[in-house]
């Protein structure tokens, strides 16, 4: 397998240059991060888990209107929510609205983000849930999510439509049908919510695609990526080096020769980057897809979630 030193070069050896070795290496670099903000790459496909806590509603609580702290009786926070997220991801719920948590100072007194804004209850039930779960570090898209117990693959949607179609989250004490992205937490890794708010503890598997790493002059180049697409894209560079130079040193002409390659060479590029794309999908996975389709557990005996799964049921599968 090729070498990014192999493949820069080969690039400064296509033409009389005093580029540098560096920027060859940068520029390539550059390129195969453009590759894989193009496309999915399968290179970087990966297998993530998250285990999502049960919902804490042991004991009761006392609120107040306009106050921020939260009393417990018969509670344990410290040791539920804190040893598995931080505070923040955590949202407490007594009548009807959910409410951010900012710490927990005990097992029975939290103090929330915001007042509490509903009626002044000495003794309550109440519901406490980690809304917020962040993923693997340098996750940087989310594919599709499975609830590993009962084996159903999850509904990944936007935020938006969950919003639209449960604003009050009110459905407690279920299993969770429905993933959605809500931002970044404070190392910047991808946070997602899963709804309805579970009863009991959940193992989700969930497929995701890294940041692509910093190619440096040893790095291999990786198996699935063909040395000439990168070498194609970092003709680009070069030829906009080579044109810079020319007009430094006042050789218009030869700057237009340049301009005119590099226009060239985009068009060249974006050619091979589609190239790319087809080759790196490939027909095993529409293979697979194709084998397995009357083999989707929503089919097996599971619950009937919408109108898809109902026409699939009653043996309907022509497309």
């Amino acid at each position: 397998m090729a070498t990014t030193e192999e493949i820069a070069r080969d690039l400064l050896a296509s033409m009389n240059t005093d580029a540098g070795f560096l920027n060859a290496v940068k520029w390539i670099d550059y390129r195969y991060k453009e590759l894989c903000t193009r496309f999915r790459p399968r290179h970087l496909r990966v297998i993530g888990e998250i285990q999502i806590p049960a919902r804490v509603s042991t004991g009761s609580v006392a609120v107040t209107r306009d106050s921020k702290t939260v009393t417990g009786s018969s509670t344990t926070w410290a040791t539920a929510p804190t040893t598995t997220a931080v505070a923040t991801n955590w949202y407490f719920r007594a009548a009807s609205a959910w409410y951010q948590c900012a710490a927990f100072s005990s097992d029975t007194e939290m103090t929330l983000t915001t007042n509490y804004s509903e009626d002044t209850a000495a003794t309550t039930t109440y519901n406490l849930v980690q809304r917020h779960h962040s993923l693997a570090a340098g996750a940087r898209w989310l594919g599709d999510a499975v609830l590993t117990r009962l084996r159903i693959p999850l509904n990944v949607t936007s935020i938006d439509h969950l919003d639209r179609d449960a604003p009050g989250r009110t459905i407690v004490g279920a299993y969770p049908d429905t993933m959605v992205q809500v931002g970044t937490d404070s190392s910047n890794a991808l946070q997602v919510e899963f709804y309805p708010y579970n009863d009991d503890s959940e193992i989700i598997h969930y497929v995701y695609w890294t940041l692509p790493t910093t190619l440096g002059i040893t790095t291999t180049i990786p198996a699935q990526m063909d040395p000439q697409i990168l070498r194609e894209g970092a003709l680009i560079d070069l030829y906009r080096y080579m044109k810079a130079n020319a007009l430094a040193k006042g050789n218009v002409e030869a700057a237009a020769v340049f301009r005119n390659d590099e226009h060239a060479q985009r068009t060249v590029w974006e050619r091979y980057i589609q190239q790319a794309q087809r080759a790196d999908r490939g027909v095993d996975d529409t293979t697979l897809i194709l084998s397995h389709i009357g083999r989707d557990p929503r089919y097996m005996g599971m619950d009937i979630r919408n109108a898809r799964d109902e026409v699939f049921a009653r043996g309907n599968r022509s497309w």
